[in-house]
């Protein structure tokens, strides 16, 4: 899991700065080597942060950080957990003959949290966002950007 502490309470990520810091800038490394071939490449943005406190509980990030890293191991992806509970997928996209074969597809992933997710989130907010390396490049280095500064 790219050495994050895996205890997980707020008071624990606090703790360690250098720590998400360091995820923060691997995820950026990441991210611009995935723009040099950015076909067929996406990026699942799970904003834990985004759950008033004390959410999310450990639970939450298990549970999470499981689907996450299935789907990234399926899809030659890569994951990143960040500072706040939040958590990056980058991988690619399995060709049509290919998806319907495999579990834990990418595009299917944000329906996924919503439902696991749905009794702690007001209706309005949405936790996933899946963005296409080829299409939304600025947004998604635009949160890269956030979570590095």
């Amino acid at each position: 899991m790219n050495g994050v502490n895996q205890a997980g309470d707020r008071a624990g990520m606090a703790a360690m700065p250098e720590v998400w810091q360091a995820e923060a800038e691997k995820l950026l490394a990441a991210v611009r080597r995935g723009l040099s071939t950015p076909k067929a490449r996406v990026a699942l943005v799970l904003r834990l942060s985004l759950l008033a406190p004390p959410l999310p509980r450990a639970h939450h990030r298990r549970i999470a950080r499981a689907i996450l890293e299935a789907s990234a191991q399926q899809h030659q992806g890569e994951m990143f957990e960040l500072f706040g509970g939040d958590m990056v997928l980058l991988c690619r996209v399995p060709s049509v003959d290919v998806a319907s074969e495999r579990a834990l597809h990418p595009a299917s992933l944000p329906q996924a949290m919503a439902r696991l997710f749905r009794a702690d989130v007001p209706g309005s907010i949405s936790l996933a966002t899946l963005w296409s390396l080829e299409r939304d490049s600025t947004a998604l280095l635009a949160y890269t950007a956030e979570v590095t500064s």
